[in-house]
């Protein structure tokens, strides 16, 4: 099942690939749990918002095409809940990603606090690679 999604994400990219530098943030689901974008070469950066229900973050997952270097960081109530994965290594802190096709995935794991209903705002930044597909993946329940 998750080869098929990752085909569709790719197919879905590569239909897109002619579009300027970056095209808007797309939803997918009633419940918005996922965001992308087609981005062009070089720095593009998106500022988004997403409603979660409370609960304990199930899952937080960057998707981008292979060589695009990129990071989201979700915060729900600043300075004290937020969430953040990233898509290269630094020093001590390797990134959680894994190679699929022409993607890398990077799932991160979050500390199992409950975090109340809210309106989250995402900063998406692709900082720098090839023109490609940059996705977010957020669940809260």
């Amino acid at each position: 099942m998750k080869t098929l999604q990752a085909l569709a994400v790719v197919a879905l990219a590569a239909a897109l690939c002619g579009v300027g530098n970056a095209s808007p943030p797309k939803a997918s689901g009633k419940n918005k749990t996922s965001v992308w974008f087609q981005a062009g070469p070089g720095r593009v950066s998106h500022v988004f918002t997403m409603q979660q229900p409370r609960g304990i973050v199930r899952l937080t997952r960057l998707t981008t095409t292979y060589g695009i270097r990129a990071s989201a960081a979700a915060m729900t109530i600043p300075g004290l809940a937020g969430v953040c994965v990233v898509n290269w290594d630094s020093p001590g802190n390797p990134a959680p990603c894994g190679r699929r096709g022409s993607l890398l995935v990077c799932t991160q794991s979050q500390e199992g606090c409950p975090m109340p209903k809210a309106l989250w705002r995402i900063h998406l930044l692709k900082t720098g690679g090839p023109a490609g597909l940059v996705r977010f993946d957020f669940v809260v329940g």
